[in-house]
């Protein structure tokens, strides 16, 4: 999948349909970075819009990191990945943010930015994601680490328990 994601010109990051004020919470998110402002008419709506199960999914890590273009849609609204990080900078919400919720969203919106993968990094960032299977969180990091694991005997294998 990394492999997907790398070569993709952009990759659109899909929060859902409108709800809760979400897709208003994401254009302040836009404008705060915009304006590097600390302009909240909607905190409400921009939390809620932070726990969408989005950022609690494993794979999200991978798609991120790999990605070279992110857009980050929700309902109507949409914003540029690396705008998403700079307005969530300038509102500074993190230490008003659950600290599940803060390191979720932190490590996105390193990863977001172009920072380089830093393995040990990896359990702090896998440690609050949520995997259908558990060996999803093996496989994501294996496709994060290596531009071809295949190569040096490394693959996602389901039989494997």
């Amino acid at each position: 999948m990394a492999k997907i994601y790398a070569k993709a010109s952009y990759v659109i990051v899909c929060l859902g349909e409108e709800a809760a004020g979400s897709d208003q919470a994401l254009k302040e998110i836009r404008i705060a970075a915009e304006l590097s402002t600390r302009r909240l008419d909607n905190k409400a709506g921009i939390l809620t819009l932070l726990q969408r199960p989005w950022f609690q999914r494993i794979w999200v890590l991978q798609e991120v990191a790999a990605a070279r273009y992110i857009l980050i849609k929700c309902g109507s609204a949409e914003v540029d990945g690396f705008l998403f990080c700079l307005g969530l900078k300038a509102l500074n919400l993190s230490n008003e943010l659950p600290a599940d919720l803060r390191a979720r969203i932190l490590s996105v919106t390193y990863l977001i930015r172009s920072a380089i993968f830093r393995p040990k990094y990896a359990t702090k960032m896998y440690r609050t994601r949520e995997a259908t299977d558990r060996r999803d969180k093996v496989y994501t990091l294996l496709g994060m680490c290596s531009d071809n694991p295949t190569a040096v005997g490394l693959f996602a294998d389901y039989k494997i328990p």
